[in-house]
């Protein structure tokens, strides 16, 4: 691909990079060597239509070629690569594979032990309530004040408030609990956080 230029000095430039990228890549196959070199002029091309168009062709082409470097640096590595059948290319493929892999394996880690530490200190806190029950009733349950949502739990100020579960709050608590604890378990063999906490294998 040969583009027209108006501008003398766009030409030179163009043909003389052009030169340089052909002669890099004699030492690869013919076909794929015309090939790339059409990809690379392309690439060229729309570097210098994405450049100020009030400055001239030269000027817009030459700071395109800065910009993507010399042909003996940038080529070399996927010269070499082509020539010896693309192992360099399916290493940094399988690579990129392990890298997303282990990123993943990471990241479900990450949320598996949130969602377990969350889930513990729900589970520890409906325990303590049903516990706490007894010991304060007028303090520890489910309070509205009219028909205003005050709070649930164990509350120090309920002046005004009512508690509307009674004693039923406590096997509340304890079948949430109880339901809490069964997640638990369910996020272990999901996420292996056993293995994470210091357990055997998930």
């Amino acid at each position: 691909m040969t583009p027209v230029f108006q501008d003398r000095e766009a030409a030179r430039l163009w043909r003389r990079h052009a030169a340089e990228i052909a002669h890099v890549l004699r030492a690869i196959d013919a076909d794929q060597a015309r090939a790339l070199q059409a990809e690379l002029e392309r690439h060229l091309l729309d570097s210098v239509a994405s450049r100020d168009p009030a400055l001239s062709d030269g000027v817009r082409l030459a700071a395109a070629i800065a910009a993507l470097g010399r042909p003996a640096d940038y080529l070399a590595p996927l010269v070499g690569d082509r020539r010896t059948g693309g192992g360099a290319l399916r290493r940094v493929v399988a690579l990129k594979g392990g890298v997303f892999r282990s990123v993943l394996d990471v990241s479900r880690l990450a949320v598996g032990r949130a969602a377990f530490g969350f889930l513990c200190v729900i589970v520890l806190t409906l325990v303590g309530l049903a516990v706490l029950k007894p010991v304060w009733p007028s303090h520890v349950g489910l309070f509205v004040r009219g028909s205003v949502f005050v709070g649930m739990g164990a509350l120090a100020d309920v002046a005004g408030a009512r508690e509307v579960l009674g004693w039923w709050f406590e096997p509340m608590a304890l079948a949430l609990a109880l339901g809490g604890t069964g997640a638990l378990v369910g996020l272990r063999r999901a996420y292996g956080v056993r293995a994470a906490f210091g357990g055997g294998a998930a």
